[in-house]
């Protein structure tokens, strides 16, 4: 992902940026950070104790998401050079989690710090933050919700033990949630960790009212080899539904169509890969929209 921060939606979840194609819950950490942060310079590293108490003692609402960001840099920091594992024991862990929960409870009102803190404990929390992180799935902040919402499928993405028939409720429910971004991260999900018993409600999604939820409902059925998904995927390479697409830059076309065509590889039905091949055919490469289309389907040959 490039330095330059992103744009930001109005609402993450009423976001059009297509994260739910192409980008795995890392991925949207990422983003989500350079959202609520703005791109804010890294600071020295410190020990984490002293991260922890810079966010304690924090006077305001600034400091305190600023310093939990550099807390979660820190983190980071220390799990990329194999530190988080070998010099944190479960004890510390565990510790660093309930203070950070606590913290967030203490600071309710602070939306920003509280998504924030719903990021850190995704990345570096353990199942054991899933009843905090639920508590969350029940706000009345929608952005605050939706951050509560990909926390959770990253922990029980990371957690099989995690993977309960309570838990994974939780994420079916979502299927028919009035959200269309919880509709599309449950598709997502369930289709990689829970087909056997929510293959059928997520493929039901496929004639769902909103067109992205169709579509990428299409993109995770056709990537576990789903036919079910063809007559959906097909659509994805029709310029004429491309274009009704609210689509914020070209590299969201781009993202989009690169995203269908791997499910549409993946599903090795040439009858697919024809329209991809049919879409690439109908553009010139030399305006920008043309550009990006080539772009995305470069392996479709002519």
């Amino acid at each position: 992902m490039s330095a330059q921060q992103p744009p930001k939606p109005g609402s993450p979840a009423a976001s059009h940026m297509l994260l739910f194609f192409v980008l795995p819950c890392l991925g949207f950490i990422v983003w989500a950070s350079w959202s609520l942060i703005g791109g804010l310079l890294e600071k020295k590293p410190q020990d984490v104790p002293a991260r922890i108490e810079a966010v304690k003692n924090a006077r305001s609402s600034g400091d305190r998401w600023q310093a939990v960001y550099a807390l979660s840099q820190e983190l980071q920091r220390m799990k990329s050079r194999g530190e988080w594992d070998t010099k944190v024991s479960p004890e510390q862990k565990t510790q660093l989690f309930d203070g950070l929960v606590q913290m967030q409870k203490e600071h309710a009102s602070d939306l920003r710090f509280k998504k924030y803190v719903l990021l850190t404990l995704a990345q570096f929390g353990n199942a054991e933050v899933l009843p905090a992180i639920r508590s969350e799935l029940a706000a009345t902040d929608p952005e605050t919700r939706f951050y509560a919402a990909w926390a959770y499928i990253e922990l029980l993405s990371k957690n099989e033990v995690a993977r309960t028939h309570e838990n994974l409720a939780v994420v079916r429910g979502w299927l028919v949630d009035e959200d269309p971004a919880f509709r599309k991260v449950a598709a997502t999900f369930l289709v990689q960790f829970d087909f056997a018993q929510s293959g059928g409600d997520v493929a039901a999604l496929l004639s769902d009212k909103d067109q992205e939820v169709r579509w990428n409902t299409a993109v995770a059925l056709a990537s576990v080899g789903q036919d079910s998904a063809i007559e959906t995927l097909k659509e994805m390479f029709d310029l004429s539904k491309i274009r009704t697409m609210d689509l914020r830059s070209l590299e969201d076309l781009k993202q989009l169509l690169a995203s269908a065509y791997e499910a549409a590889r993946k599903l090795g039905r040439e009858d697919v890969l024809g329209e991809a091949r049919k879409l690439k055919s109908l553009v010139d490469p030399a305006t920008p929209e043309g550009a990006a289309i080539h772009a995305a389907l470069g392996g479709a040959s002519q």
